[in-house]
This record gives C-alpha cells, sequence and structure tokens, in this order.
C-alpha cells in the first residue's frame, strides 16, 4: 500500500469516522501522504483527513496514460486467462 503515496484520489462518504466538515472535499481532488493499515491521510488545498484505506483504491484517480495502459493490460489478461479456463472444461 505504500505505492499510493503520491497518487491522486477523490473525497468521498464512508461510514464510520467521518465528519461533516469532510463534506466540501467529496468529488475534490486531494493527494495521498500517508498510509497505514487501516487509514489512508489525504491532503486537501488548506488541510488533511483520514480515510479508511480498504476503501482508497475505488476513489484513486487516473493521471497518465501508463495507469490507464496497465489497467487495460491487466484487464486483457485475465480475459484471455479466463478464456483458457474455459477450454479446460
Amino acid at each position: 500500500m505504500e505505492d499510493l503515496i503520491g497518487k491522486k484520489v477523490r473525497g468521498f462518504k464512508f461510514e464510520g469516522d467521518y465528519v461533516p466538515q469532510m463534506d466540501k472535499h467529496i468529488g475534490e481532488v486531494g493527494e495521498i501522504i500517508s498510509v497505514s493499515l487501516k487509514r489512508v491521510r489525504v491532503a486537501f488545498n488548506k488541510t488533511t483527513w483520514r480515510y479508511p484505506a480498504d476503501q482508497i483504491e475505488k476513489h484513486l484517480v487516473m493521471e497518465t496514460g501508463k495507469e490507464v495502459e496497465k489497467l487495460y493490460l491487466t484487464d486483457k489478461v485475465m480475459y484471455i486467462g479466463n478464456a483458457f479456463s474455459s477450454l479446460n472444461y
């Protein structure tokens, strides 16, 4: 999870330690500045907030063509793997 540091993420609402002051950051892009087992700290313009680590990946913002290419290749490999698996039946 340490590879998340420096990535961009959109603020989102979640259950648990969420406070109403976080509402203004829903949909706003921030930067991940630290990661622990259960929490990810995200910096916005003038403040930072903690988000649940197990939900953060769903809200990452893809910034580069390489990230999109990696996602595409991963899906393609999974698709090909599933096709070969179905041939074995």
